[in-house]
């Protein structure tokens, strides 16, 4: 039966990224057809989309050479069939061969389909795309490394900084993988539904992205983090510049690429550090307070433009935009322990930093001068305790340089 080939390609993109890199399980690295429709699975991320119409072949295929060779056809039009073993995709002049799997698997009918559909609020896949960068990504903390929805409310921490979005609607409680909001952005799904132990989302094409999920009662209550209260500043428009120059510098594709803002009496820095180049520019501002703090480029750059609020408080820098329902909480690294890093020490300043004394200044350390910020968040419930890291057993060595610490962005654990 002949077939339009852009349509075809259209099915297979669509579904890619449930294809595992390598297999899995069982048909983790192919393409699935059946009941007028193709699906992958690679046992975290599940994606169908239908087929043109009068595809009622039930098969299945390995994906990447066969999807890879169709891109290369010519022809806008192609003959499918299936012969003995093999799905033949053909032309006046090419043929193609495509071996099938011996049974045909179908992982989609164990993950299940929501009885109930919800419609996604307006704005939704923006603030999604704004609030997963901020989720964790330690495996230590599972909870962390998703993005947590519940009623109007959108939020993500990885221990260090947080982010609420308050979305136009209300959705049922779920959490959503932060490193799958990049590929389920990008289908723009209008309504979600879950079943047990997965989040579906699915658009107006057609497409069904669904995920894994946890547990999200168990995500940590984040509301009384964003409190703040200090000193209100202002970032100079002109900023956005040199973000723009700073993202050029960062590789974008680390786990979290940060600018450092460093400002005290009426100058701000912004500096960038990549993996070959590093960058600072200078600002004058009208503040003469001490700040310093690390950021995502894209977030800086998004609070300028929404010209948020930015209080500076207690060891905490809010961003916040009401107009927007836009909340996001970052841990400042403190003059305190900065100067405590250099000796000799004041007795005073040592015992602030006593209780999370800064590790000895490593090589790989020097060249990526980040600072990690000190927990933000108590860790989630887990079904085994975690075993806390050891205590260091060689103090400090001075004068060795150390990057200086986060204050914590909340309040003491008792608060949970």
């Amino acid at each position: 039966m002949k077939f339009n080939r852009k349509e075809i390609l259209a099915a297979f993109d669509a579904v890619a990224p449930g294809l595992a890199k390598r297999e899995v399980t069982a048909q983790s690295q192919s393409f699935v057809f059946y009941g007028g429709r193709v699906y992958t699975f690679n046992d975290r991320v599940a994606v169908s989309y239908p087929m043109p119409t009068a595809w009622d072949i039930e098969l299945a295929v390995k994906a990447a050479e066969m999807h890879r060779a169709l891109k290369k056809f010519t022809e806008d039009e192609v003959d499918v069939s299936v012969r003995d073993d093999q799905l033949v995709i053909s032309t006046a002049k090419t043929k193609m061969e495509v071996k099938t799997e011996a049974e045909t698997v179908k992982h989609h009918e164990t993950i299940g389909t929501p009885n109930e559909w919800f419609s996604l609020p307006e704005g939704f896949n923006t603030a999604l795309l704004r609030t997963a960068p901020c989720a964790g990504t330690s495996l230590t903390r599972p909870l962390l490394t998703f993005v947590h929805i519940k009623g109007d409310k959108m939020e993500a921490t990885d221990n260090q900084r947080l982010i609420v979005h308050t979305l136009a609607g209300e959705l049922p409680e779920m959490v959503v993988p932060a490193d799958v909001v990049a590929s389920l952005v990008s289908f723009s799904c209008s309504e979600v539904g879950l079943t047990e132990g997965w989040v579906h989302f699915k658009n107006e094409g057609g497409v069904v992205f669904s995920t894994r999920t946890m547990d999200s009662s168990q995500y940590p209550d984040l509301s009384s983090l964003l409190t703040v209260e200090g000193t209100t500043i202002t970032f100079p428009a002109e900023l956005k510049n040199g973000i723009a120059k700073a993202r050029e510098v960062l590789d974008l594709k680390d786990t979290l690429p940060c600018v450092e803002i460093n400002a005290k009496k009426g100058v701000l820095l912004l500096s960038a550090k990549g993996p070959y180049v590093s960058l600072k520019e200078r600002y004058k501002v009208d503040f003469q307070d001490i700040v310093i703090f690390q950021i995502h480029p894209d977030m800086l750059n998004d609070a300028i433009d929404m010209a948020a609020d930015c209080i500076i408080g207690t060891g905490r820098l809010l961003l916040s935009c009401a107009e927007q329902g836009y909340s996001h909480v970052i841990g400042l690294i403190m003059p305190e322990a900065v100067e405590a890093a250099q000796p000799p020490a004041e007795e005073g300043v040592a015992a602030q930093v006593a209780d999370n004394p800064p590790p000895a200044a490593s090589e790989k350390a020097k060249r990526k001068p980040r600072t990690k910020a000190a927990p933000v968040v108590a860790p989630e419930p887990a079904p085994a305790p975690v075993s806390p890291p050891p205590a260091p057993t060689k103090p400090v060595a001075a004068p060795a340089p150390v990057k200086p610490t986060s204050a914590p962005a909340v309040v003491a654990d008792e608060a949970w």
